[in-house]
């Protein structure tokens, strides 16, 4: 009926494995962040693999036309399964570049008279949030008199991972130099 009514119907069934979803249902269970994911009927449905196999093999078959089949997704790489499945999506549908203007920055305008107030000046009433993902722990490992010589030691995937996007030849050492880190902070 929606296909006959010009509407383009593109249908996609993502499936995993058995051992997959026993993976996932595990982790669930273990992780406390992941509970909230598990529901009583996920239990229930694990119980009733098979019948909801065979419920959805039928389905599939009973569903699938020319105009509008059905796309399985392999789905136990859940990055990997989207991915290609936005590549289908995209190579079924026409398109065309849409022409864009030119976008210019104006330049900010400097009024010497202001002097800008830090938020919590501004909001001496509000509760200062601060973010509780830091990109790594740091101390200096020495005084900064020389910047060339100036590192601080760092602790965390992110911010050896930042530290090196940034060139730091000393980030896969631990350490970073300290006009990076800052760089860092600021992000």
């Amino acid at each position: 009926m929606l296909v006959r009514s010009g509407i383009r119907v593109v249908k996609y069934w993502f499936s995993i494995t058995d051992e997959e979803q026993q993976m996932r249902f595990l982790m669930r269970i273990r992780d406390p962040m992941k509970q909230r994911k598990l529901s009583p009927m996920d239990l229930e449905a694990r119980v009733r693999w098979e019948q909801y196999t065979k419920a959805r093999e039928e389905m599939l078959l009973r569903t699938s036309i020319p105009e509008a089949p059905w796309h399985n997704v392999e789905g136990n790489d859940k990055k990997r399964a989207r991915l290609n499945m936005m590549d289908h999506l995209l190579g079924l549908i026409p398109y065309g570049q849409v022409p864009n203007e030119e976008i210019v920055l104006p330049q900010r305008v400097f009024n010497p008279d202001y002097e800008r107030r830090s938020a919590a000046g501004t909001l001496r009433a509000a509760k200062i949030l601060t973010p509780t993902h830091k990109p790594g722990k740091a101390k200096l490992t020495k005084p900064c008199a020389d910047q060339d010589g100036c590192v601080v030691r760092i602790s965390g995937d992110f911010a050896k991972d930042r530290c090196k996007a940034l060139n730091s030849d000393r980030a896969t050492q631990g350490y970073c130099h300290k006009d990076a880190y800052q760089f860092l902070l600021a992000q």
